[in-house]
């Protein structure tokens, strides 16, 4: 017959007692890894987890990209009275009178259709509550502006008609129908008639910050 003997030591400087074991408990659990910890969350909170991070990480790019808006041109110093440096240029009063070509946009926009589709595009920035501009028609240039009349000259000049240079004032904005693209390449360089633009070239210099006349040239590439 075996006999079996258990022996039991009571350790007197570290008595086990319940109140001792549960600080023990409380102190393993503050040191325990923090991965542990995370890993132990109710799955339920996983979600809530992850949208949060994806919110902060949504917020540092949106900051990242945020900027405010200013002014497309500001008189220099080369060509505006010192006094105006810096301060942005406006069209004068907020009205913008503009006068389109004779000739057509595209086989598809016929001169009357293409006014039709110049006004309605400029209605929808001037019917803006907070916009500060009005735009109208006048009239009419007075010839089709072309490549006939439009011509790119060796010294980087360029050959105008009367009716769109800086000069005439009596017709400040001019809106070109540059049906071929021959106009586009002699305002913007070979090969810019090979896609459809719309660029503003205004005129500025002077001792205001009003733009005095500019050229609206449109090209539809088809």
């Amino acid at each position: 017959m075996v006999e079996h003997f258990h022996f039991h030591v009571s350790r007197k400087d570290e008595p086990a007692t319940p109140s001792a074991v549960s600080h023990d408990t409380k102190a393993i659990q503050i040191t325990k890894p923090l991965g542990e910890n995370i890993r132990g969350l109710p799955k339920i909170l996983w979600p809530a987890l992850v949208l949060l991070v994806l919110g902060i990480i949504f917020l540092f790019v949106l900051i990242q990209m945020a900027h405010a808006g200013g002014p497309k041109y500001v008189a220099g110093a080369s060509y505006f009275d010192p006094a105006v440096k810096g301060a942005p240029l406006t069209w004068a009063q907020g009205s913008v009178q503009y006068y389109t070509d004779q000739g057509d946009l595209s086989p598809i926009l016929l001169g009357p259709d293409a006014d039709a589709f110049v006004a309605d595009a400029f209605s929808r920035w001037t019917s803006v509550s907070t916009a500060a501009i009005s735009a109208t028609r006048a009239g009419q240039l007075s010839e089709n502006v072309s490549g006939a009349n439009v011509m790119a000259n060796s010294d980087h000049t360029i050959t105008l008609p009367i009716d769109i240079q800086s000069s005439a004032v009596d017709k400040p904005v001019a809106l070109v129908y540059d049906f071929d693209g021959q106009v586009s390449d002699a305002f913007l360089g070979a090969g810019a008639s090979d896609h459809s633009t719309a660029s503003l070239t205004p005129s500025l210099a002077g001792s205001t910050t009003s733009v005095p006349t500019g050229i609206l040239l449109m090209h539809w590439w088809s």
